[in-house]
Order: C-alpha cells, then sequence, then structure tokens
C-alpha cells in the first residue's frame, strides 16, 4: 500500500472515566479546526486533557489544578467542546440507576451535529 494512502487505524484508550479515541502511531495528532478557530485557553485545556487522559481519571479539579486555570473556566471549556463536537459526555449511573458521575469521550475530530452531545444528552437539533 502507497504510504499517502495508507489507512490510519483508530483505537480507543480508555483510563477510569474518559476515552480518548486516538491513531495507533506515537504522537498525537490535533485537529487543526481546534488549532485555527479556538483561542489558546480551549486548545490548552483541549490538549491536556488528551495527553492527561493516559495518567489519570478526569474530574474539573485536578485538569483545574494542574493547569492553574479556574474550575469554572475549566468546566466551561468543556461544554463549549461537548457543544463543538469534540468531547462527548455520557452518565454514569449505578445498578440501581443512581447518577455516579460522567464518562467523556475524546474526539480526535470534530464530531457531526447528529452526534454530538449536549450536558450528556443527544444534542437536538
Amino acid at each position: 500500500m502507497d504510504k499517502r494512502t495508507k489507512r490510519i487505524e483508530i483505537m480507543d484508550n480508555q483510563v477510569g472515566n474518559i476515552v480518548y479515541r486516538e491513531t495507533k502511531e506515537r504522537f498525537t495528532k490535533v485537529s487543526k479546526y481546534v488549532i485555527d478557530n479556538y483561542d489558546p485557553l480551549t486548545i490548552g485545556i483541549y490538549c491536556k486533557i488528551i495527553n492527561l487522559s493516559r495518567k489519570l481519571r478526569f474530574n474539573i479539579s485536578s485538569i483545574s489544578e494542574i493547569l492553574g486555570v479556574s474550575k469554572a473556566k475549566v468546566r466551561a471549556t468543556i461544554v463549549f467542546l461537548e457543544k463543538e463536537g469534540f468531547i462527548q459526555r455520557f452518565p454514569v449511573k449505578d445498578e440501581a440507576g443512581k447518577m455516579r458521575g460522567w464518562m467523556y469521550v475524546i474526539q480526535p475530530e470534530q464530531l457531526p451535529l447528529d452526534e454530538r452531545t449536549c450536558a450528556g444528552q443527544k444534542a437536538v437539533l
């Protein structure tokens, strides 16, 4: 197969409650759309979430502490990235149906509108 037409294989990496969909290559790709269209804070939080997803359980407090930004800014950025289709968020419930937290799926490319979530629910178009 020609190198230029090589198919990129996608694999899911999961640590705790975060899944990052990535290529099997040894480096992390960030969508050019993110770099070209978002402010530095959003780019930084998105990249740090991807990088840290391999090492720790995701929560607002840990990301806030590591980046040295407020929890409110981290939370707002995650909500924004979810609306933009780079993060999907799904509620995690226990056997009794009680809410226990969130499962985050970090996407390498922007999802189509019909696949996005909003506050953990399928987005209404």
